[in-house]
């Protein structure tokens, strides 16, 4: 039988409970926007994944995986894309958190606080990060599955697309969040050893090169959808960003206090409630001819 400790059982119930969360809020928020000749499907629940990274990590951004795949799931949309929504899910919820924890995050600070207008742009930063990664593997997914659109012209307005509802309703859910210190789950996060530093910087630099890539096939090349020359190096890209956000080991300890705290105290407890309940040891002999 496997013991799970009390660190598993609480990842285990935020994955679900997030994932159930996402999947109930996700299919039924959509409107539409036309801009010029393009029609963009914007989502404000794509704002919530963002938001659930920073508050449960990466046991939030697991849960936003799964809950993306449950209407697609239910729905008889299931397809091999589906992989392709997960993954992007993922990356929106866990790459602003991972970016925050190893580049941004201040020594005293225990959860991401937008508070500042330092801290809107620090929240606008992280949220483009994910934006990016986010769109790689659906755009890709979508290409070589769906073919309704090149790579370059899906993972463009799959960016401006999350953009736009990271940026607003997103934003404005997380600063109101975070005023109230996020419901009382306070977070100590450790730091992370510099090489995840570097694994960072090098995401960032994979992220530019897949977005001018995009840009410049999109604007200057003819190309339809199932393109090798683009479909071969984008997928090698992707896997370097999965790498690279992923790397680490384990992620940041996460500590809560009070329930720390809750624990010792109970441990202390039981301790004195077994003196208590203890027999009572023999009398002396000299007690008992008394």
């Amino acid at each position: 039988m496997i013991n799970f400790t009390d660190s598993f059982k609480k990842k285990i119930v935020v994955i679900v409970f997030v994932a159930v969360f996402f999947s109930l809020i996700w299919p039924f928020t959509s409107f539409n926007l036309h801009v010029g000749n393009t029609d963009l499907t914007i989502n404000p629940a794509d704002g919530l994944p963002v938001l659930l990274g920073f508050m449960f990590g990466s046991s939030g951004a697991i849960g936003c995986a799964l809950g993306a795949v449950g209407p697609e799931l239910f729905d008889g949309t299931l397809s091999p894309a589906t992989i392709g929504t997960a993954l992007g899910y993922f990356c929106l919820a866990y790459a602003p958190y991972k970016v925050w924890a190893v580049i941004l995050k201040k020594e005293d600070e225990n959860i991401f606080l937008v508070k500042k207008p330092g801290d809107v742009l620090a929240y606008v930063i992280t949220g483009i990060m994910g934006s990016l990664l986010c769109s790689l593997p659906v755009a890709l997914a979508n290409d070589v599955w769906y073919q309704e659109a090149a790579f370059s012209a899906a993972y463009l307005i799959s960016v401006v697309q999350v953009l736009i509802s990271v940026l607003t309703f997103g934003l404005v859910l997380y600063a109101v969040l975070s005023a109230f210190d996020m419901f009382g789950l306070a977070k100590t996060v450790k730091k992370y050893p510099l090489k995840t530093m570097i694994h960072m910087i090098t995401l960032t630099v994979w992220s530019a090169i897949v977005l001018v890539f995009s840009i410049a096939t999109y604007f200057f090349v003819d190309t339809g959808p199932r393109n090798p020359w683009i479909v071969v190096p984008v997928t090698i890209l992707g896997l370097l960003m999965l790498i690279d956000l992923t790397y680490g080991g384990k992620p940041p300890e996460i500590v809560d206090k009070p329930k720390k705290e809750r624990k010792e105290t109970k441990a202390l407890a039981k301790g004195q409630e077994t003196k208590l309940l203890a027999p009572p040891a023999d009398e002396p002999e000299d007690e008992k001819e008394k």
